[in-house]
């Protein structure tokens, strides 16, 4: 089992048989910039500046859908992400004219 984004896109790709160029081919003709490099870079683990276009063509020329990748992309939550992820409300002004800077 593939363990990352990376991994399950070289699996896919490989399993379908096609090389690292045609799928850069198949994706671009879909219109969007990719190369073969690119491509590369994302199975290597670099998936850092993958777009959304990018993913749904990337799905698209795999015959996936997105959710496929889901676990791969999302950020794992914990308990300490989830308390430095509340927001806190500022406080509300009120209501009337502002104070006059002297």
């Amino acid at each position: 089992m593939a363990t990352s984004f990376g991994d399950e896109l070289k699996r896919l790709r490989n399993e379908r048989g096609i090389s690292q160029q045609d799928m850069a081919d198949q994706v671009a003709k879909l219109g969007v910039t990719f190369s073969r490099s690119f491509l590369g870079m994302l199975e290597q683990g670099n998936a850092e500046r993958l777009g959304a276009d990018v993913l749904f063509r990337i799905c698209e020329v795999l015959g996936v859908k997105c959710t496929h990748f889901q676990v791969f992309l999302a950020p794992p939550v914990s308990a300490q992400s989830e308390e430095s992820a509340t927001v806190t409300p500022t406080p509300k002004r009120k209501p009337g004219r502002p104070k006059k800077s002297v």
